[in-house]
Order: C-alpha cells, then sequence, then structure tokens
C-alpha cells in the first residue's frame, strides 16, 4: 500500500495506527511510515501529579531504539479517558498548596501535559479540545454519544 501512495505522490504522509510488538513497528518505520505511539497513561498520570508512574520514555521514539523520528505521540485520543477530568477526579491532593484537584491547577497541569507532548521529536497528534482542559468524560453519557461543546 505504502509503495503504491508513493508511487503517486513520494511526499505523501503514510500514519499506521498499528499495534504491534516494537519490533515490527521498528521495521515499518525504518521504511518510512509514521506510527501512532500511545502515551496516554504517563501524560495522565504527569497531569494528575503521581510523578512515579509519569515516565515518557516510551513516547520518545528513540527510547525504542527507532533511527527515524516516526512516531508519532499524543496526549489523548478518541478512545482514552480524558486528561482534564481524570485531573479532576484522581489527582494528587497530597499538597494543599499545590492541590491537582483545583481547577486552576489542574487547568496548568493539563495545559502542561501538552507542552510536553508538543517537546518530543516526531509528528504530533492533539485530539480536540484536550489542549483547552476539555473535562467531560469520555463516558459520559456513554463513550459514543454526542458530546456537549465547550
Amino acid at each position: 500500500m505504502a509503495d503504491t501512495i508513493w508511487a503517486v505522490n513520494p511526499n505523501a504522509y503514510i500514519i499506521l495506527e498499528h499495534w504491534a510488538d516494537n519490533g515490527e513497528e521498528t521495521q515499518l518505520s525504518d521504511y518510512g511510515m509514521m506510527l501512532w505511539g500511545q502515551a496516554t497513561h504517563a501524560y495522565q498520570e504527569g497531569a494528575m501529579g503521581w510523578v512515579s508512574t509519569s515516565n515518557f520514555n516510551n513516547a520518545v521514539y528513540k527510547f525504542r531504539g527507532w533511527n527515524d523520528p516516526h512516531l508519532v505521540t499524543f496526549p489523548e485520543s478518541h478512545d482514552e479517558e480524558r486528561i482534564m477530568y481524570k485531573t479532576l477526579a484522581f489527582g494528587n491532593t497530597n499538597n494543599p498548596d499545590h492541590n491537582v484537584q483545583d481547577l486552576d491547577v489542574a487547568l496548568q497541569r493539563t495545559t502542561l501535559s501538552q507542552v510536553f507532548g508538543l517537546a518530543h521529536p516526531g509528528p504530533k497528534m492533539m485530539w480536540m479540545f484536550g489542549e483547552l482542559g476539555y473535562d467531560v468524560s469520555i463516558d459520559d453519557p456513554c463513550r459514543i454519544c454526542n458530546k456537549p461543546i465547550l
């Protein structure tokens, strides 16, 4: 498929939502394709203030042993719970001077998680309104229901 597309347009981007082991993804990356790199857990944990479980290594192509920056990482997607929702519901409250469940603090931390996502090398994907602190649960009222506009 990629060769056919590149025969028509050698500058086309081939981006795969292809969840496989790292060896297979490395081969596809080396061939010139870009792959989604799910790292939502690390972004969520970081925004919620849980430092020990917010390792961003999997969001960086070099930590996967890839040769090229073909990893499309993202803090949020249509499949994952919203960072702002999780930050308000489950954020770290251990420091009363920096209560992550406080709306202003949660907004700052959610914004920061997006900045971390933009700082990683390679292409980016930003799910709609995550950068604005969209706080409606993915399951409210159901996973596939229309969600309110901000």
